[in-house]
């Protein structure tokens, strides 16, 4: 068991670098008090007693931060900008301050518990169809939110919302894309949602990013400014009902990576609720 955990707390430690997590890779064990639910897929074994308990926390954590949530709307007008989960208007309020540590602490645990699961399962493959359809601009997730209350639609992903033009007067994506890639961990797969308006490739590992740079760049010659932009999924732990996925969005001229490296990436938590998978955070972002 002691050789287990130590395997477990490593592989934590090196995923929490992957995505710029700056916490530790030890949870203190949490005690059942602020809630209790079965779970679909709980430990088997001696260490059944501790997952529960620290699927009891998760919940709790859970319980908390939804309490100290509230909304963000940028209005319900045609162009759709749909809803952000903000916690204070201050950024050095006490409010964030404590949020920002309940969220932590649910990665925290969502990582340590979940780094060796299975990704093959069919709860995963649709999350990874959610988050695809998220990214692309073709769907968009509901946000978690407490049993009984109505839920709302996110915002756009990335780059992929909608603005009024005041010239045109008509809804029209920022940054348009007929194709969309996405590379995903080494053997994992999914099936992204269909859509009229666009291509999507899902390709995996090192053999599908270098498919993408061969397809791409064959077809646009010798344009100096062709840049290859693709989301690659470069972390994914799901957990009980719980997941963390962390995508980044290169941008690459002719094969050699631009000098800004990305185009923007975000780390996101996510909850399934009734087979569905919601969106709990946004946890971080960058540009």
């Amino acid at each position: 068991m002691r050789t287990a955990t130590t395997r477990r707390a490593a592989t934590a430690r090196a995923l929490y670098a992957t995505i710029g997590l700056l916490i530790t890779a030890e949870v203190a064990t949490a005690q059942n008090r602020d809630a209790a639910r079965v779970s679909p897929a709980p430990a088997a074994g001696p260490a059944a007693g501790e997952d529960d308990r620290y699927f009891a926390r998760a919940n709790a954590l859970r319980y908390r931060i939804l309490e100290q949530a509230s909304w963000a709307d940028f209005g319900h007008g045609e162009c759709r900008a749909g809803a952000l989960r903000v916690f204070s208007t201050d950024s050095a309020s006490a409010v964030t301050s404590k949020v920002t540590e309940l969220i932590a602490e649910l990665e925290r645990i969502v990582i340590v518990r979940g780094v060796e699961t299975p990704l093959d399962s069919e709860p995963v493959k649709q999350l990874l169809t959610t988050l695809i359809g998220w990214e692309a601009g073709i769907t968009r997730p509901n946000w978690d939110v407490p049993a009984r209350q109505e839920t709302r639609e996110a915002l756009a992903a990335g780059l992929t919302g909608e603005f009024l033009n005041p010239i045109t007067g008509a809804c029209e994506l920022l940054s348009p894309m007929d194709t969309m890639r996405f590379l995903l961990p080494d053997g994992l797969s999914a099936e992204p949602p269909a859509s009229r308006e666009q291509t999507v490739l899902v390709r995996s590992g090192s053999e599908g990013l270098n498919s993408f740079r061969d397809e791409f760049f064959a077809a646009s010659g010798h344009e100096a400014n062709s840049a290859l932009v693709y989301t690659n999924v470069i972390a994914l732990v799901p957990w009980r009902g719980y997941a963390v996925v962390a995508v980044n969005r290169p941008a690459e001229l002719r094969g050699a990576v631009l000098q800004k490296k990305t185009t923007g990436g975000a780390v996101y938590l996510f909850h399934r609720v009734n087979n569905e998978w919601r969106l709990l955070t946004i946890t971080r972002t960058w540009g």
